[in-house]
C-alpha cells in the first residue's frame, strides 16, 4: 500500500515538471539585468531541486532498488542515452578549462553542468511517473497552452502596443517572452506538431459525434485549437527567423504526412509527396546564385526564404566565420577534442583562433560563447564522446518514435533505418569537405544529411503501404516527434536555450511513455487516439 507522504511526493514531483514546462517558456524578469535565459534557468533548477528532494522522499518510502530494478530501468529506451549525457558532462566539466563556469553556467547563459542535471530530472520524473491518462493529458496541455500567451505577445510587439522597453526594433521581428527572434520561433516551432495533433482529434470527435449529441463543446475545441494553431505560425511568421522556418518546414511535412498516411488515401498521399518536392525544388532554386526568384528576396518575409544558403554577408557571413575560428579551435588540441574544453568554456577558448574578419560584422569586444550550431557547440565543450553522446541521443528518439510507429518492424527495417540515417549524414559531411575543402560546414551537413535520411526512410515505408498500428497514442507520438524533428533542424541553425532543451527532454520523455511504457501501464490507453482499423471488417472480426 502506497503511504500518503510517497502520494504527496509523486504529485509534488508532477507539479515540478508541469510546472517547468509551463513557467521557463512565459517567465521574465525586467528587474535583472539579464532579463531572460539565466532568469529561466535559475527557475528552472529550482523546480528540479524539489523534485529531486520529493523523488529521494519516494524512493526512502519504497525502499532501495534491487539490481533487476536498476537494470530494467536502466533499459527503458532512451534512459542509457541521457544518463550517458550527464557522464559526458560531468567529465567534460572536470576536465574544464573552466571548471566552476562549467558546473554552474556563465553569466549571460547559465547553460552547463547543473542545468543539464535540471534537465535530466525532468525527464528522469516523466518516465518514472507518468502512469495515468489524465496525467498525460496534463502534461501535453501544460506543453501547448504556454505558446498561446508567447505568441500573443509576438502580436502584441509587432503592432507596437508593448509597454516593455527593449534595445532592438521588435515590431520588426518579435521576441516576446523569450527575448530573441529567434529564440521565440525556436520555442514555438515545437509545439505546432502538438497543436496539429490536438486538431486532428478535435476534428475527429466532432465528425464522429452520434447523430443528436450536443456538438458545441466540441466545436468549441476545434475552433480553440484552429485559434492556437493559427497564432503559433503567425508569430513564427513575424520572427523572420530562418532557422526555426526550417525547422517548421521539416516538422509540418512529416506531421502531415503521417497524418495522411494515417487517415487519407494513398492519392491524396501522393499528391502531398508531390506537393513537397515541389516546393522543396523552390526553395532551393530561391536559393541558387542568380535565380529567377531572385528579386523576391526582397520581399519582406517572403524575402528571408531566399537567404538560407547566404554565406557572404549578414548573419550567415557571421556563422561561417564563427565556425571557421570553432573548426580552428577543435583541431588545435588532440586532446582537448576527445573531451572538449568544458560546458561554457567556448568564450574563454575561442579568443586564439578569432578570426580578424569577424570583427567587421560583429563588435570587436565581443567573443563569441556559441556556435550557432549544435554539432560544433558539443565539439567545442564537450568534445567527440559529447557529440556522440549527442547524436545517440537523437538517434534513439527517432529510432524508438518509429519503431513505437510500425514503421521499424525488423532487422532489415532496423538497418535500412540506420543506413540511411548515419549513411546519409556521413556522405553529406564528405560531400561538403570535398567542396568547400575544409571541414567549415560539417556541423550543417551531418545533421542535414542525417535528417534527409530520416526523411527518405518515411518515405520509403509510406510508399511501401505502411500501415499505422492500431493502438492509442499513434497521432500523439507523430505530434512529439515532429517537435524534436523541429527542434534537430533548428539547434544547426541557432542556439539551444532554456525552453526548447527543456520541451526537448519533456517530449523525449513524453514519447517514451506513449510508446515504449504503455503495454506496462495500461491506465495511459485510451481509445479516442486510437486510428481507425485499417484492415477489412471481415479481418478485423
Amino acid at each position: 500500500m502506497t503511504s500518503r507522504i510517497a502520494q504527496y511526493s509523486a504529485r509534488l514531483i508532477e507539479s515540478g515538471w508541469l510546472a517547468a514546462v509551463i513557467v521557463v517558456p512565459l517567465y521574465f524578469d525586467v528587474w535583472s539585468f539579464r532579463v531572460f535565459e539565466p532568469d529561466k534557468l535559475a527557475l528552472l533548477r529550482s523546480i528540479a531541486l524539489v523534485m529531486l528532494g520529493a523523488a529521494l522522499v519516494l524512493r526512502w518510502e519504497h525502499g532501495l532498488p534491487d539490481r533487476a530494478t536498476v537494470r530494467g530501468w536502466l533499459a527503458t529506451p532512451l534512459v542509457a542515452p541521457v544518463l550517458a549525457l550527464l557522464a559526458v558532462y560531468t567529465l567534460s566539466t572536470a576536465t574544464s578549462i573552466t571548471p566552476w563556469l562549467s558546473l554552474t553556467g556563465s553569466y549571460n547563459r547559465l547553460q552547463g553542468l547543473y542545468t543539464f542535471a535540471a534537465y535530466t530530472v525532468v525527464f528522469l520524473g516523466i518516465v518514472a511517473l507518468v502512469r495515468d491518462r489524465d496525467q498525460l493529458d496534463r502534461l501535453v496541455m501544460a506543453l501547448i497552452l504556454p505558446s498561446l500567451p508567447v505568441a500573443l505577445y509576438g502580436v502584441v510587439q509587432k503592432f507596437g502596443a508593448d509597454p516593455m522597453p527593449w534595445l532592438g526594433d521588435v515590431t520588426q521581428r518579435v521576441a516576446s517572452t523569450l527575448g530573441n527572434s529567434i529564440f521565440v520561433a525556436a520555442y514555438l516551432i515545437m509545439v505546432v506538431p502538438l497543436s496539429i495533433y490536438k486538431l486532428i482529434g478535435a476534428y475527429r470527435d466532432v465528425h464522429e459525434a452520434e447523430d443528436g449529441a450536443p456538438a458545441y463543446a466540441g466545436v468549441l475545441r476545434l475552433a480553440g485549437y484552429f485559434v492556437l494553431l493559427f497564432f503559433q505560425v503567425l508569430a513564427i511568421v513575424l520572427s523572420q527567423s530562418r532557422g526555426p522556418w526550417l525547422g517548421l518546414m521539416g516538422a509540418g511535412f512529416f506531421t502531415v504526412l503521417m497524418a495522411v498516411a494515417i487517415h487519407g488515401g494513398r492519392r491524396l498521399l501522393l499528391s502531398l509527396l508531390g506537393v513537397g518536392a515541389v516546393l522543396a525544388a523552390l526553395l532551393v532554386v530561391f536559393n541558387l546564385p542568380g535565380s529567377p526568384l531572385a528579386p523576391l528576396r526582397d520581399v519582406p518575409y517572403i524575402g528571408r526564404l531566399g537567404r538560407v544558403l547566404e554565406t557572404d554577408r549578414g548573419t550567415g557571413k557571421v556563422r561561417v566565420l564563427i565556425w571557421d575560428g570553432a573548426v580552428s579551435l577543435i583541431a588545435s588540441d588532440p586532446a582537448r577534442m576527445i573531451v572538449g574544453w568544458g560546458p561554457e568554456s567556448m568564450h574563454w577558448a575561442y579568443n586564439p583562433f578569432y578570426p580578424p574578419e569577424l570583427g567587421n560584422y560583429e563588435s570587436r569586444n565581443a567573443s563569441p560563447d556559441r556556435s550557432h550550431n549544435e554539432t560544433f557547440d558539443a565539439l567545442v565543450t564537450t568534445g567527440i564522446l559529447g557529440l556522440v553522446a549527442y547524436l545517440g541521443f537523437f538517434t534513439g528518439v527517432f529510432y524508438f518514435g518509429l519503431k513505437w510507429l510500425g514503421m521499424v518492424g525488423g532487422g532489415a527495417d532496423r538497418n535500412r533505418f540506420l543506413a540511411l540515417w548515419i549513411g546519409g549524414g556521413v556522405l553529406a559531411a564528405v560531400g561538403f569537405q570535398l567542396w568547400a575543402g575544409k571541414a567549415t560546414f560539417l556541423g550543417v551537413a551531418l545533421p542535414a544529411g542525417m535528417i534527409a535520411g530520416l526523411f527518405a526512410f518515411v518515405v520509403w515505408q509510406v510508399l511501401r503501404g505502411w500501415v499505422a498500428p492500431g493502438r492509442p497514442g499513434t497521432l500523439l507520438m507523430v505530434g512529439l516527434l515532429g517537435g524534436l524533428i523541429a527542434h534537430f533542424i533548428e539547434i544547426h541553425f541557432g542556439i539551444a536555450i532554456a525552453a526548447t532543451r527543456t520541451l526537448c527532454f519533456a517530449m523525449a520523455a513524453a514519447l517514451v511513455v506513449v510508446g515504449g511504457l504503455a503495454e506496462a501501464r495500461p491506465a495511459l490507453w485510451a481509445a479516442e487516439d486510437a486510428p481507425p482499423d485499417p484492415r477489412p471488417a471481415a479481418a478485423a472480426r
